[in-house]
């Protein structure tokens, strides 16, 4: 096995988890309706597969997260997926600015970033 290469994907896993957790947050309540349009429903939606519990476990395995910042993903993820393919009436700009659900969503992003160690 060649093992520069295996640790080179490990930290490519964690930069795109890294750049996922980047497009979500509080920020965006201030930010213009373009550029919540493009964070959230183009990037994050695209990208929220990285905070999934099998990559979460490989970053976890790797210790690049613990076991808070993997339960607290875990649950962003749980939560937008909730919106996005459960309550489809919440997937808007509309109710990102004022749903205490997005409001939570952005939040426990924020917290998670704030936990991180590396």
């Amino acid at each position: 096995m060649n093992w520069e290469l295996y640790h080179q994907l490990k930290e490519e896993r964690y930069e795109r988890f890294l750049h996922t957790l980047d497009e979500m947050g509080l920020f965006l309540l201030k930010s213009s309706d373009d550029e919540i349009l493009y964070k959230i429903f183009e990037e994050f939606a695209i990208d929220f597969g990285n905070l999934h519990r099998s990559n979460l476990e490989i970053l976890f395995d790797a210790d690049y997260i613990d076991k808070i910042i993997m339960n607290k993903c875990q649950k962003l993820y749980h939560l937008y997926y909730a919106i996005e393919f459960e309550t489809p009436e919440l997937f808007n700009l509309k109710a990102v600015r004022s749903s205490e659900k997005w409001y939570e969503i952005m939040s426990l992003s924020d917290e998670i970033k704030k936990l991180l160690y590396w």
